[in-house]
C-alpha cells in the first residue's frame, strides 16, 4: 500500500484522518504512516485523536475491572462465555471466573444482588488460609460437606440488600489484596481469589 506523502505543516485533523483511514489499528497506522502517526502523538493536545482514529478497532486491556464490567452484561455463564469470549478467557486465565460471575444464574442458583445475603469469614483447617465470601443461602447450603467440614465460620454479617454484601466483599478483596493467598487451590467450591493468609477484622 502506497503511503500518503505530506509535509508536516499540512498535518491537521482531516489530513491525518485521511492518512489513518486505510488502517484498522493504531499499530498498523504507526507502522505504515510513521511521520503522520508521530506528528499526531506529539501534538495530541491540539488534535482530535479520537476522531482521527474513530474507525479503528479499540484494543481492550482486560483488567479485573473491565472483565467485571463485561460480565455484568450477562445473566448466564453460557452467554458470557459465548458472547463475551475475550473477557471470559481473560477471567479464566486470571482464575476469577467465579468471582466475576457471582451475579449470574448457574445451575438454577447463583448470587442475586437483589435478594438478602450474608457476608461470611471462615478459617480453613487450622489456619492454612481464611475464606471470605457472600451467599444468598446459609453457609451450610453454600458448600458441599467436603469443603464445609474444613471451615469454621468466625463471623457473619447479614444484609437485607444483597448489593450491600457484594460491595463489602469487593471492599475486602481490594483492602486486603496484599494478604491474598497465592498457593494451590484448597477448596473444591471456592476460588483462591477469595482466600487470605490471615484473619482480619472489618470494623
Amino acid at each position: 500500500m502506497s503511503k500518503i506523502k505530506r509535509n508536516l505543516p499540512y498535518w491537521n485533523n482531516e489530513t491525518l484522518r485521511t492518512a489513518a483511514i486505510p488502517y484498522n489499528t493504531r499499530s498498523d497506522f504507526k507502522l505504515n504512516e510513521g511521520a503522520a502517526y508521530c506528528y499526531m502523538t506529539r501534538h495530541k493536545e491540539l488534535l482530535d485523536v479520537d476522531y482521527i482514529c474513530s474507525h479503528m478497532k479499540k484494543v481492550v486491556r482486560w483488567t479485573q475491572e473491565t472483565i467485571q464490567i463485561e460480565a455484568l452484561k450477562y445473566t448466564k455463564r453460557t452467554d458470557f462465555k459465548n458472547k463475551g469470549a475475550a473477557a471470559y478467557q481473560a477471567a479464566h486465565k486470571r482464575n476469577i471466573v467465579d468471582e466475576v460471575c457471582k451475579h449470574m444464574t448457574k445451575g438454577g442458583g447463583g448470587f442475586d444482588p437483589m435478594k438478602p445475603a450474608t457476608f461470611y469469614f471462615a478459617r480453613i483447617d487450622n489456619g492454612i488460609a481464611y475464606k471470605f465470601g457472600i451467599t444468598n443461602r446459609s453457609f451450610k447450603l453454600r458448600y458441599e460437606k467436603q469443603d464445609r467440614d474444613r471451615m469454621t465460620v468466625l463471623y457473619e454479617i447479614h444484609f437485607l440488600n444483597g448489593q450491600d454484601a457484594w460491595d463489602l466483599e469487593k471492599e475486602v478483596s481490594k483492602k486486603f489484596s496484599h494478604l491474598k493467598y497465592k498457593g494451590e487451590r484448597i477448596l473444591k467450591g471456592a476460588s483462591i481469589n477469595e482466600l487470605l493468609t490471615c484473619s482480619v477484622k472489618l470494623y
